[in-house]
């Protein structure tokens, strides 16, 4: 019967073999490697969930609540564009922990790759973006698009669909229905300007 050493030694010798036929081509070695889909929805912990979406939560943030406004400010125009967003980022902060909650007790199943024939990105963008515009139109405490200038409407709209795209991006990895993305990008404005409008009647 042969030692432990013997069995290891033989496992050797044939991977010195097969590593000999690769490098010159007399034969191919074979490795069975485990495949991940990365098109099929599948369970993710709901630590790992939270730190992912956290991430991703703070680029948004970092970009579109901050950067994109700065530098408006800096070229001379989208002050009030400035303004508004630092007023903003309470009620952003409040609404991402609130969706990353949400994401822990739920745990969706997840697609990593968005790229399917139905891709629910832009629904979930759209949803967002739609209920963006309907109520910074309709409440006395935003300023119409009607009365700005040009040049804020432009920088303003610009930050918002990238914002809208970003999140629908994170939204779509959750659901592979075009009309539940639609709703959960529409819902997390609604919960934003929810808590927006409730701190700024504490503020104001």
């Amino acid at each position: 019967m042969p030692t432990h050493f013997e069995r290891v030694s033989n496992r050797s010798s044939l991977i010195d073999v097969d590593l000999d036929l690769q490098s010159t081509g007399l034969g191919p070695v074979i490795t069975a490697l485990p495949t991940v889909s990365r098109t099929e929805p599948r369970p993710i912990p709901s630590g790992t969930l939270a730190r992912a979406m956290a991430t991703w939560l703070s680029m948004v943030f970092f970009l579109t609540y901050l950067l994109i406004p700065a530098a408006g400010t800096l070229l001379g125009t989208g002050t009030g564009v400035l303004f508004t967003s630092i007023m903003t980022i309470p009620a952003f902060v409040m609404a991402c922990i609130t969706t990353i909650v949400a994401a822990a007790l739920a745990r969706p199943h997840i697609v990593l790759d968005t790229r399917t024939r139905r891709d629910p990105v832009i629904p979930a963008a759209l949803g967002g973006f739609g209920v963006w515009v309907v109520v910074h139109n309709t409440s006395s405490l935003l300023v119409p698009f009607a009365v700005m200038t040009s040049l804020d409407l432009g920088m303003l709209l610009g930050g918002t669909v990238v914002e809208m795209v970003l999140l629908g991006m994170m939204f779509a990895s959750m659901t592979r229905r075009p009309s539940v993305a639609l709703a959960l990008g529409g819902g997390f404005q609604l919960l934003l300007f929810g808590l927006v409008f409730s701190i700024w009647s504490v503020w104001i």
